[in-house]
């Protein structure tokens, strides 16, 4: 039985290593049309291997919040223009995103 409590307490102590927890992270940035420079609304905006998604706003921003860990890749999508996907490489940073036409 006591070997059975020390093995329990021994695997606590070492849980940090199994669980780690990522520190909250926010990517913001602006989706354009690239023939005109013309901010895309509406645009969706998200995490290529994830559930964070946003849309962008009338000035074709957006702001994305994720708990992965960076780097992180983002992709736009707007109809009429081809998707891209952008790297997200450090907290804060801001990404351009210009869509080709299809």
């Amino acid at each position: 039985m006591k070997f059975i409590v020390f093995c329990l307490l021994l695997g606590f102590m070492h849980t940090d290593q199994w669980l780690t927890v990522s520190e909250k992270t926010t990517i913001e940035g602006v989706v354009l049309g690239k023939e005109d420079n013309r901010p895309l609304a509406n645009a969706y905006v998200y995490v290529t291997k994830g559930e964070e998604e946003a849309v962008t706003d009338r000035q074709g921003r957006f702001r994305l919040i994720t708990w992965q860990n960076l780097p992180v890749t983002i992709t736009a999508e707007y109809p009429g223009y081809k998707k891209l996907s952008l790297q997200a490489r450090k907290q804060g940073e801001k990404l351009l995103f210009e869509l080709p036409a299809k």
